[in-house]
């Protein structure tokens, strides 16, 4: 294939299409996001109608990812005791079965049901972890930095797809919900098991004897691969992406509709829409706009300073129809943010230590979101969505601009001395 034809948006999509075992990867991801979103949105929608609460309501969320953080000291060990796919299989099968316990004890006690969320959410993160551990192994690395883009349109599509269904689908009984919810994970382990085992093709293979030592491989290997590759800056603005652009998401998405402009489960639809759009697109522009050599800036704390931007716009425009736009575009610029982050970590990374990299990234993205969720929450309930909604992206904003301004100093002074 030429050269300039391989450069191309369409070319590199095409030729990830005809590799099986990422069409694999692809396909089992977007069926259980597809069940994770409408099983979490439902319970969500129904909450929040029941209690009038938001706080209550967005812990819907929280709990999965308060689910995520314990089961993180553990994962590690479990990335290097089992294979990517052969996990993938067993975190499938353990998410679907808590899945039905969590629709089944809605029916007697909310508690519970939350309770049940948290080994959900360890299954569920156990899987996303070892998909980009298959990734990486599976696909040569040619494709690895399109591959990881348009791993993250996949989660959106799938997501987004329960998250649509999820207004029309909650006068349907809890345990029906969850057992779609459950039987998207029976699929996507079926397909997982038909992944084809093999290595992709790379530069040397490394003998046994010249491995490093498991001890290498954990900790010391994490905190050298962060100082070698300059990793510091991508995790501060990964925990300040998703501590504020993606809270503002996640509340504003059920608010904005239900209590700014009262526009009822149709509204939430919209937004729920819109949103879909943003981060469906952010990925697609990446791949096309943001690679490596492209004109456009790819510091991620300039695309995040410009979410923070459209994320005061939508808290404050008094129309339904253009707060629907300003949403539409922080959902962009936040997935934006976010792949560019994503790809950097999987591109330069070793894959010896690539999933605990990862790792280390979602502990700071789930600790900033466990703790900003319930709090945009509590504010909303007390203060309101507009004051509150400023208040958060605007102090994004002001930290985003002067994070942004010094990590292109550096980067400034940094070729300088070279």
């Amino acid at each position: 294939m030429p050269a300039e034809t391989a450069n191309t948006l369409a070319a590199r999509i095409a030729i990830l299409i005809r590799d099986r075992n990422y069409v694999h990867l692809w396909v089992a991801m977007f069926l259980s996001s597809v069940g994770s979103g409408l099983l979490l949105m439902s319970l969500s929608l129904v909450v929040l109608d029941r209690s009038g609460s938001v706080l209550t309501a967005s812990l819907v969320f929280v709990m999965p990812w308060i689910g995520a953080l314990l089961l993180m000291p553990v994962l590690s060990r479990l990335t290097r005791l089992f294979s990517p796919i052969g996990l993938l299989i067993l975190a499938d099968l353990a998410a679907a079965a808590a899945a039905m316990a969590t629709g089944f004890a809605f029916e007697f006690a909310l508690p519970l049901a939350f309770l049940f969320l948290l080994p959900r959410a360890m299954a569920d993160s156990t899987g996303r972890v070892s998909r980009f551990r298959a990734l990486k192994r599976l696909i040569a690395p040619a494709k690895l930095e399109v591959g990881s883009s348009l791993f993250n349109t996949c989660t959106y599509l799938g997501a987004g797809s329960g998250l649509l269904l999820a207004p029309l689908l909650t006068s349907l009984p809890m345990p029906l919900i969850a057992g779609i919810d459950a039987g998207t994970f029976l699929l996507s382990a079926a397909i997982y098991a038909n992944v084809r085992r093999h290595h992709a093709a790379r530069a040397k293979p490394q003998r046994r004897e010249d491995a490093p030592a498991p001890e290498r491989t954990s900790w010391n290997a994490i905190t050298a691969a962060i100082r070698e590759h300059r990793l510091i800056p991508l995790l501060v603005v990964a925990g300040l992406a998703t501590g504020t652009s993606q809270t503002f998401l996640t509340v504003g998405r059920e608010v904005i509709p239900l209590r700014v402009f009262d526009l009822g489960a149709p509204g939430v639809q919209l937004f729920l829409a819109a949103a879909l759009c943003g981060l469906v697109c952010g990925p697609l522009f990446v791949s096309r706009y943001l690679q490596a050599g492209a004109w456009l800036p790819q510091r991620p704390s300039m695309w995040l300073t410009a979410a923070a931007a459209a994320g005061v716009l939508s808290a404050t425009i008094g129309t339904a129809l253009a707060a629907l736009a300003m949403f539409a575009v922080l959902a962009f610029l936040f997935e934006t943010t976010y792949t560019l982050i994503q790809n950097r970590l999987v591109v330069r990374v070793p894959e010896d230590q690539v999933a605990h990299v990862i790792l280390t990234r979602n502990v700071v993205q789930l600790t900033a979101l466990a703790c900003a969720v319930p709090a945009f929450g509590a504010a909303v309930d007390r203060w309101g969505f507009l004051a509150s909604g400023l208040v958060l992206m605007g102090t994004t904003l002001a930290v985003g601009a002067i994070l942004d301004g010094s990590l292109m100093l550096s980067s400034v002074r940094h070729e300088r001395e070279s």
